[in-house]
């Protein structure tokens, strides 16, 4: 049953693709169980739909590609075999309707967390912090160098990071919008002097900061003897948010944006939408951990199509 759900969302999938301009195709990687995984979705301006959740060989860019390649096939198999339309003509005007892709970098984890709880259980250990560990962990925060290394981070966090997940994660902004608020932070960050962060009451993309203790017990002043170290750290950080920054923007930094309103409207500013497939693909394994990749697959389509409910 989960199979026919499947062929019914790809169905589904090459409609909406078909009758959409300037779609947008994002994937996604990860292991899960040891299986490496990849998940496509595609939106267009007011949907987004999963295209496949399906079993690589690998994790080099030769396997996306064919992943990529492979479900675009798929779809206009699948549309062509209920419509009677040309598969090679269907394949070619789906291709034709994405006009941009977008992904994340994918790393591998190392370790085995799951192994050392068990470990633990075994041994009969509380599953808290080890007495030694509590105390190192007690110790290397009371140094100076710690408390500063927290302030900074704490800052950067309140001014910087959490104003960024807000606005890219929490908002619907356009592509282009998106290039522009980078270019700000940019220019925000390139111009902070590190002691005026303490006395900043916009975040880095110029809205009023909520204020709260925590804000304030971040912004005191560091103590005499710490404050050399405060205001070196700090700029270090500023500047590897910058050079960060500008590296992994620099082709968007580079192309004219005025062309690109258009075509770029489908596109998300974030890939949170494949995250979600990779949770609920290691939620689905857990559940039936014998099932076959393609039956988790035709699963999460369907149920993302709402073509059946749970």
């Amino acid at each position: 049953m989960a199979r026919e759900l499947g062929v019914l969302a790809e169905y589904q999938c090459a409609q909406v693709l078909l009758s959409s301009v300037n779609a947008t195709l994002a994937f996604d990687a990860t292991t899960q169980e040891g299986r490496h995984c990849n998940a496509i979705i595609l939106t267009s301006e007011s949907k987004t739909l999963v295209l496949a959740v399906d079993e690589l060989p690998g994790g080099s860019g030769r396997d996306y590609a064919t992943h990529v390649m492979d479900t675009i096939h798929r779809l206009a198999v699948t549309y062509a075999y209920f419509t009677g339309q040309d598969v090679v003509e269907t394949e070619s005007q789906l291709i034709a309707n994405i006009a941009n892709t977008m992904t994340d970098r994918y790393k591998d984890s190392k370790g085995d967390p799951r192994g050392f709880m068990l470990f633990l259980l075994n041994k009969k250990f509380p599953l808290g912090l080890l007495p030694s560990l509590r105390a190192a962990i007690v110790s290397d925060y009371s140094s100076d160098t710690a408390k500063v290394q927290l302030q900074i981070a704490g800052l950067i966090g309140k001014l910087i990071t959490c104003p960024w997940m807000r606005r890219f994660y929490g908002n619907r902004v356009s592509y282009v919008q998106g290039i522009e608020d980078v270019r700000r932070v940019v220019a925000t960050c390139k111009a902070a002097q590190p002691c005026n962060l303490l006395s900043w009451t916009t975040d880095c993309f110029g809205d009023q900061l909520e204020q709260s203790t925590t804000l304030a017990a971040l912004q005191l002043q560091p103590d005499p003897e710490l404050l050399p170290g405060f205001v070196t750290a700090m700029k270090a950080s500023l500047d590897a948010i910058v050079l960060l920054l500008e590296r992994q923007f620099k082709r968007q930094f580079d192309e004219p944006v005025a062309g690109l309103v258009e075509t770029t409207e489908s596109a998300h500013t974030n890939n949170i939408a494949c995250k979600e497939l990779m949770g609920m693909l290691s939620a689905s394994l857990q559940r039936a951990p014998s099932a076959t990749i393609s039956y988790h697959s035709a699963k999460i389509c369907a149920q993302k199509l709402r073509l059946f409910s749970v």
